[in-house]
């Protein structure tokens, strides 16, 4: 029975580590959102009462978190903190370049503006030079700057990458 439930364990975690993490950002249609699945979606939306508020989905329950709304008067506490060394600044930076190479992205489109024919002109011969190496770009002339990113990675690349970090750090190849 024992191992019974050991299995269906790792296969329940097997699959949670394969779901990919998407993230969307698009200003045409004003959609910002992070999504694991179908289990877990994060939005972010303006309104003209608020700024902006985000409205999470977990599972069946969902809701919306306003983080410009003062939630209480609590004073808090100053802590004095030492500075941080240079090596563990660095250190983190190099990690989060090591997530960032794990990251897929799926789609990528950005129009220009600079709300300034002359620019915009000077712009236009440089843009189909961008756009043949793979970087999709376009001229607007309405006034509008836009971008469409989509990307996506798995907790398992993620893993991958924190753990290839790790080694190279404490010089352990294989």
């Amino acid at each position: 029975m024992l191992w019974l439930l050991l299995t269906v364990f790792l296969l329940v975690l097997l699959y949670f580590i394969s779901i990919p993490i998407e993230l969307e950002i698009n200003t045409i249609t004003k959609r910002y959102l992070v999504r694991y699945g179908n289990y877990l979606s994060i939005n972010l939306h303006y309104s003209p009462s608020r700024l902006f508020y985000i409205h999470w989905k977990v599972l069946l329950f969902n809701g919306n978190f306003y983080p410009l709304e003062n939630t209480g008067t609590k004073k808090r506490k100053t802590i004095n903190r030492k500075t941080k060394n240079r090596k563990s600044i660095t250190s983190k930076i190099q990690l989060v370049k090591a997530l960032l190479k794990e990251i897929r992205v799926k789609r990528i489109y950005m129009e220009i503006d600079t709300g300034d024919y002359l620019q915009n002109a000077k712009l236009f011969s440089i843009i189909p030079l961008l756009s043949t190496f793979g970087v999709p770009l376009g001229i607007n002339y309405k006034g509008r700057t836009n971008l469409v990113f989509s990307a996506y990675s798995r907790p398992i690349y993620l893993l991958k990458g924190i753990i290839n970090y790790k080694k190279s750090n404490y010089g352990i190849t294989f």
